[in-house]
């Protein structure tokens, strides 16, 4: 059961219920409640209306953080903060698990979101954070919507 609702919130449309931008992932955090973890979100400065691409990789990363955190940290609580910036947008996702193994190299989704974030001219990087858990950073030029 637990996969067939990792499945069905890959497939779902950017826009939910026709939200978009941080609305959007506000509804993405709330749709892991009955999961086993407790997800937070926060925005900080002065929201813009993105390109689509650049929502669409803030939106998976989110995506991806939180499905990492159930999967695989045994987390308890994850934190997602989208931070818009003079020329940026920036979205972390923290989690309070086990972080990930040195040894482990990075699964398929990362490297393809990695490969997204720096398409547009951005960055993701993630890694285990201090005292544990990981963290996940996406880093993007703003990008603002003409």
């Amino acid at each position: 059961m637990a996969d067939a609702r990792r499945w069905v919130r890959a497939l779902r449309p950017l826009a939910l219920d026709g939200r978009v931008g941080s609305a959007a992932l506000e509804r993405l955090a709330a749709s892991f409640d009955g999961t086993g973890i407790t997800v937070s979100f926060e925005v900080r400065g002065e929201e813009r209306h993105l390109k689509a691409d650049t929502e669409l990789v803030l939106y998976r990363v989110l995506q991806e953080g939180l499905t990492n955190a159930l999967r695989h940290a045994k987390a308890e609580h994850v934190h997602g903060t989208l931070t818009f910036g003079d020329d940026q947008v920036a979205l972390v996702v923290r989690d309070d698990g086990t972080g990930r193994d040195d040894r482990a190299r990075g699964g398929f989704g990362l490297t393809s979101l990695a490969d997204r974030a720096r398409a547009l001219g951005g960055t993701l990087a993630g890694g285990n954070r201090p005292g544990g858990g990981f963290e996940l950073r996406a880093e993007l030029p703003l990008g603002v919507r003409a």
